[in-house]
C-alpha cells in the first residue's frame, strides 16, 4: 500500500480564543479499532487547547478515499467559525489534519462536530471553541502575547522531486501550510500573515496566508512567487515576480506587488528581474530586487539603479528610518560576492571580496544599523559595519533575515541542514536534520 504523508499542522492565529476537545469515535463496536481509520496516537484523541496555547493537529491512517463534513449542532448549513485542512484524500495513507478556528468573539463557548468518513467507516472530532484564555481573562482581538518569535522557511521533502513544505515555526513550534516555501513572516494583532509560493502542476503559484488560510496571488498559468509581506494599516502589500512565457532557455520575469491581492507590475517583463523586499513608509511604498543585471529601489513604481550593468547585482531587503533607506545586497565582481548596503544610494561595502559574501537583511534599531547574511561558510551579522560571525565555519551557514525587538537581536538563518535562529547571538535549532530545512525570515511581537 502507497503511504503519502501530509504535514499539514497546526495553523491559527496566535491570539485565537478558544479551547478544543477532541474525541474520537467508530462506528464499529467501541472496543474495537474502526476497521478503515487507524488513529496512530490514542493519547491525542483527547486535547483542549486555549488562547495562550497551539491549537492541536490530528494523525490518522486510512486504507483508502476519505472526505470530511463539518455540523453544529442539528444545523446542516455551512459552518463558518471552523475548517479542516487537508479536508479530504483521494488515497489510502497517512495524514495529518489542522483543524483551524476563527476567533471567537461572541463572549458563548460553541461547538461542532468534525465527521471523517472512509468506506463506511466514520470517525468524529467534537469540538468545542471556548470564550476564554486558560487562565479564565477575556478574549481581546488585538493582543498577541509580547516576545513571540515567529519564523517563515521551508524544509525539502523529496529531494529527487524537489517537494518542499512552507513552514511557520511560532516560538520554535512547527506548523506546515502547503507544499511550497515560506518567504516571509509578518504579525499584527493576533493575524499572522506569511508569503510564499505553493504548487500548481509544474508551476509555482504565489501566495500569501492569513492565519494559516492560503490566498493565491496568481492563477498558476505562469510560475511565480511571493517574495516578502507588509502590513500597513488595514492594507497587505506583498512583493514578488511572475515569469514570462518564453522558449526554453530564457528567464525573463515581472516584478509585481500586490496591494490587497490587486497586482501591479514594475517591470514589463523583457528581463530577468524579481522583487526581495517591501517596505512601507507613510504614503511611500518603497520595494527591491534586480532588473537584469542591475540592484534596483522602486519608491511608489519608480526605479532607482542601485548599481550598473557592469557587475551583477542584487537587492534583498529594504528598511526605511526616518528619511533614510537602507538596501541590503551585494555584488557578484571578479570571481566574488562584496556584501554591501546602501543608504540612500550611496553603497557600503561590508566585506572585502576574499570570500563570496551577501548581505540579505538589514534592519534599525535606534541610531544602530544591523545586517545579517555571509561570508564564506559563516553565517554573519554587521552592527554598524562590525561582523559578529553566528557559526564556526565548519558547515556552510546563512543568514537570512535580522530583526530587533526590546534590545534583543534575532536572526533566521541554517547551518548544515537545520534551519536556526540566533537570539544574540545564541543559536536555537529549529530542526534536528533529518531533512533539509531554511529558516527565510524572522518577527517578534513586541
Amino acid at each position: 500500500m502507497k503511504k503519502v504523508r501530509f504535514n499539514l499542522s497546526r495553523v491559527v492565529a496566535i491570539a485565537t480564543c478558544l479551547a478544543v476537545t477532541t474525541m474520537f469515535s467508530g462506528c464499529d463496536d467501541k472496543n474495537d479499532e474502526p476497521t478503515n481509520i487507524t488513529v496512530g496516537n490514542r493519547d491525542a484523541l483527547t486535547q483542549t487547547v486555549y488562547a495562550d496555547e497551539k491549537p492541536l493537529a490530528v494523525s490518522f491512517e486510512t486504507k483508502g478515499a476519505w472526505t470530511s463534513s463539518i455540523s453544529e449542532g442539528t444545523s446542516k448549513s455551512t459552518v463558518s467559525w471552523i475548517s479542516i485542512t487537508p479536508d479530504s484524500g483521494n488515497e489510502a495513507g497517512e495524514y495529518t489534519i489542522t483543524i483551524v478556528l476563527a476567533p471567537n468573539d461572541t463572549g458563548k463557548d460553541r461547538s461542532a462536530v468534525i465527521t471523517i468518513s472512509c468506506d463506511g467507516t466514520n470517525i468524529s472530532v467534537n469540538v468545542t471553541q471556548k470564550a476564554t484564555n486558560k487562565d479564565g481573562t477575556p478574549y481581546d482581538p488585538n493582543v498577541t502575547s509580547k516576545g513571540d518569535v515567529y519564523v517563515a522557511g521551508w524544509e525539502l521533502i523529496d529531494i529527487a522531486s524537489y517537494r518542499y513544505v512552507a513552514k511557520l515555526w511560532t516560538n520554535g513550534v512547527a506548523q506546515d501550510l502547503s507544499d511550497g516555501i515560506a518567504s516571509s513572516v509578518y504579525v499584527v494583532g493576533s493575524d499572522v500573515y506569511v508569503s510564499g509560493n505553493g504548487k500548481n502542476g509544474s508551476n509555482n503559484v504565489a501566495k500569501v496566508w492569513k492565519n494559516g488560510v492560503a490566498q493565491d496571488l496568481t492563477d498558476g498559468t505562469k510560475s511565480a512567487s511571493a517574495s516578502f509581506v507588509y502590513v500597513a494599516g488595514n492594507d497587505v502589500y506583498v512583493a514578488g515576480y511572475e515569469l514570462t512565457p518564453v522558449p526554453v532557455g530564457a528567464a525573463p520575469s515581472t516584478v509585481k506587488v500586490w496591494k490587497n491581492g490587486v497586482a501591479q507590475d514594475l517591470t514589463d517583463g523583457t528581463k530577468s528581474a524579481s522583487a526581495s523586499s517591501i517596505y512601507v513608509s507613510g504614503n511611500d511604498v518603497y520595494v527591491v530586487g534586480h532588473e537584469s543585471y542591475v540592484a534596483k529601489v522602486w519608491k511608489n513604481g519608480v526605479a532607482q539603479d542601485l548599481s550598473d550593468e557592469y557587475y551583477y547585482s542584487q537587492a534583498f531587503s529594504v528598511y526605511v528610518s526616518g528619511s533614510d533607506v537602507y538596501v541590503a545586497g551585494y555584488e557578484d565582481r571578479a570571481s566574488s560576492y562584496y556584501a554591501k548596503l546602501w543608504k540612500n544610494g550611496v553603497a557600503q561595502e561590508l566585506t572585502d571580496g576574499t570570500k563570496r559574501a551577501q548581505a540579505r537583511s538589514v534592519c534599525i534599531s535606534g541610531s544602530d544599523v544591523y545586517v545579517a547574511g555571509y561570508e564564506g561558510l559563516v553565517a554573519k551579522v554587521w552592527k554598524n559595519g562590525v561582523a559578529q560571525d553566528l557559526s564556526d565555519g565548519n558547515l556552510t551557514a546563512g543568514a537570512h533575515s535580522v530583526y530587533v525587538a526590546g534590545g534583543d537581536v534575532y536572526v533566521a538563518g541554517y547551518e548544515g541542514l537545520v534551519a536556526k535562529v540566533w537570539k544574540n547571538g545564541v543559536a536555537q535549532n529549529l530542526s534536528d536534520g533529518t531533512n533539509e530545512m531554511m529558516a527565510l525570515s524572522v518577527f517578534v511581537v513586541e
